[in-house]
């Protein structure tokens, strides 16, 4: 009778956690030495997040200089543990893991204005530690799950007046809110209840007029060849 957790040969597991971390570490060194722009460390962030081989996420340090981050080895046998057991889990496969930046690369603070009209903001990029959004009969909708998240708190204080919010928020993020609405109201649906206690902090507060604040865990859809 054949093993039913053999792995056939050809089969190659994904990296761990832990392996997308030091990656990351490396990047943010990278950054601190002046040998990648902000934008570019950005988009490097995006593919560590998306490779799925661990040559693929080997090469998104091409080019630093040799620098180069310990990588794993792959496990023997590629059954499905949490995240916090060093891999991704099936949950964080389907809707997106957080991860946290280097201190050094997040911004302080942010401002996001939408007046009669629509602002997004989407794919890789640092959420700030304190990120005011204002919606004036008008729309902002924030992607987080492929966002870098600073260690601890990072708070989104909202003003809507007769406009909407919509934040997509990552597994392995901790979501509270203390909003207030006056003919409106402050949502949270579906985020992680107990994400660990190491888990970044997404506060959300403000106010909502007539308008809408909606916080929610989202697939990630998978790019093509990702």
């Amino acid at each position: 009778m054949s093993d039913p957790n053999a792995q056939s040969p050809g089969f190659a597991p994904a990296p761990s956690a832990t392996d997308r971390e030091a990656v990351m570490s490396a990047l943010g060194d990278a950054y601190a030495a002046d040998q990648l722009e902000l934008d570019e460390l950005e988009r490097r962030m995006a593919r560590v997040y998306r490779a799925t081989s661990h040559d693929a996420l080997a090469e998104v340090l091409f080019g630093l200089g040799g620098r180069a981050a310990p990588l794993a080895p792959a496990p023997r046998h590629a059954t499905a543990i949490s995240a916090a057991q060093g891999q991704l889990s099936a949950r964080a496969l389907e809707f997106g893991i957080a991860t946290i930046a280097r201190a050094e690369v997040v911004p302080d603070r942010a401002v996001m204005l939408a007046i009669l009209g629509g602002v997004d903001r989407k794919g890789a990029w640092i959420l700030p530690r304190s990120l005011k959004v204002f919606a004036v009969m008008g729309g902002v909708d924030l992607d987080l799950r492929e966002a870098q998240f600073a260690s601890g708190v990072s708070e989104i204080e909202v003003f809507a007046l007769m406009g909407g919010v919509d934040i997509k928020v990552p597994t392995g993020v901790r979501v509270e809110t203390t909003g207030v609405g006056i003919l409106g109201g402050f949502s949270v649906e579906g985020a992680d209840a107990d994400p660990g206690p190491d888990a970044p902090v997404l506060r959300i507060n403000g106010v909502a007029v007539m308008g809408g604040v909606d916080a929610k865990l989202k697939k990630l859809k998978r790019r093509v060849g990702a």
